[in-house]
């Protein structure tokens, strides 16, 4: 059903007070019934009702302050995002199979009928080969014309390929953030997130304002298997974001699929275990589409995959045209042409902690530097390794910033020769999954890390 106005306050209430991911949301509400009796609910209903929870949850669910609900919901009016509930028709039922659904999405554009629609998820190295770059982008293509939707993070690499070919087949693609709907991230693709926002479904159960960390990301990609029948890998070293999705998806009870890829290269011993532990082999888009034929008849056509020929293979330009910076492992290569707009959107709510009011801050660029409200920053056509890599350190926090200094630049590491930074396991790993998302390391098998 229709969510009314002051119910979405106690929805977005609810969320800031547990945080992403919390299993406890579906005990909440089974007990509880909505978030409006949680809220008046005092502390003695809270404990009796739920013995369950902890000293934390219980006393983040006595804190009764409405403001920051209030300027999230005034923000999103604003700036025209929607609010998806866990209770509402809408809301897609492969989620509520999750033991960690999300309570509510923020979004952006058109909610497909999930309930009767084929959803593949594609995911992949943010450095890819050629021919990891190809088959993506010919397999997403196809795929999206036989009416699958194709659903991504917008990453650099497979992600963001995958997302492009969808719209090129004038097919529907779905991208699922890490961060806020209204944060450009990563910052190559603020152009082609325009495109998604007119052409696509953006969606993120982070709050509007929140800003991308390494910790968001593995909380965010049981989401896009979740959403999903079935997650197709296309090339990915072991301990890459796209083998963690892949191990949702297991958990998950979804179907998973995987490209093999050449013994020996650095892309490929991820996808080839996979195989090996029973992934299934994926050539073509038919591979994927005859495993729901019977199930999904309705709302895919192979045969308007097969119709399609030449037009499903690669083609750059289409990439250049909608601001897609695609990657090789040969090094970086620009084959966008869209300019860089700040990642942090003016007057946004910030919501990084449950605990803090949303404040606004000025506009930034992708160095981090404060700019005018109007100005935009033009990258160079094709700059090399060493341009973006000095862009992108400038941008790094002071953790991430040691990670990665601390890693030489002649041979791998392991994690374990870290720790004299100082840091804790999780912090270093969460330290490395930023340096990796942001392209400056690379995780090898084994559990190395080396420099990009």
């Amino acid at each position: 059903m229709q969510q009314q106005s002051n119910d979405i306050l106690f929805w977005i209430w609810l969320s800031r007070r547990l945080g992403v991911g919390s299993k406890l949301y579906p005990v909440l509400l089974e007990r509880f019934g909505t978030p409006y009796d949680i809220y008046n609910a005092d502390e003695d209903e809270i404990v009796s009702t739920v013995p369950e929870l902890g000293i934390r949850e219980r006393r983040a669910l006595c804190d009764k302050n409405l403001d920051e609900a209030y300027e999230i919901a005034g923000y999103c009016k604003r700036n025209q995002y929607s609010i998806l509930c866990y209770n509402d028709a809408r809301y897609p039922l492969s989620y509520r199979s999750l033991s960690d659904p999300p309570l509510l999405l923020y979004y952006r554009g058109t909610l497909p009928d999930f309930q009767n629609r084929l959803c593949i998820a594609m995911v992949g190295t943010r450095k890819m080969s050629e021919y990891g770059r190809r088959i993506a982008y010919k397999i997403a293509y196809e795929l999206a014309a036989a009416g699958v939707i194709i659903v991504s993070g917008m990453a650099l690499g497979v992600d963001s390929v995958a997302s492009c070919a969808a719209l090129a087949a004038g097919g529907q693609t779905v991208a699922i953030f890490g961060n806020g709907i209204d944060v450009a991230y990563p910052p190559e693709h603020a152009g082609f997130k325009k495109i998604l926002e007119q052409r696509a479904l953006i969606m993120s159960e982070f709050a509007p304002g929140t800003e991308p960390k390494g910790s968001n990301f593995p909380i965010r990609n049981r989401l896009i298997s979740g959403l999903c029948q079935g997650t197709l890998v296309v090339e990915g070293a072991e301990g890459s974001g796209a083998l963690i999705t892949a191990d949702r998806a297991l958990s998950q009870g979804r179907d998973l699929y995987a490209v093999p890829a050449n013994i020996g290269d650095p892309n490929a011993s991820g996808v080839n275990r996979l195989i090996r532990d029973g992934a299934r082999v994926v050539l073509c888009a038919d591979d994927i589409l005859k495993q729901y034929s019977l199930l999904y008849r309705h709302s895919t056509s192979a045969a308007s995959s097969a119709s399609l020929g030449k037009r499903s293979d690669y083609d750059g330009e289409m990439l250049t045209r909608m601001g897609v910076y695609s990657r090789t492992v040969g090094g970086f290569e620009r084959v966008s042409a869209a300019t860089l707009l700040p990642t942090q959107p003016e007057n946004s709510p910030q919501a990084e902690s449950k605990s803090s009011k949303p404040v606004s801050r000025p506009k930034k660029s992708a160095s981090g530097k404060n700019q005018p409200k109007d100005q935009e920053v033009t990258p160079k056509a094709q700059p090399c390794a060493a341009d973006h890599s000095a862009e992108i350190l400038h941008s790094l926090g002071e953790r991430e910033r040691k990670v990665f200094e601390a890693i030489p630049m002649d041979h791998p590491m392991a994690i374990d020769r870290l720790q004299s930074l100082g840091y804790s396991t999780g912090e270093l790993l969460a330290a490395l999954s930023m340096l990796e998302i942001r392209g400056l390391i690379q995780t090898l098998p084994g559990g190395l890390y080396c420099r990009a």
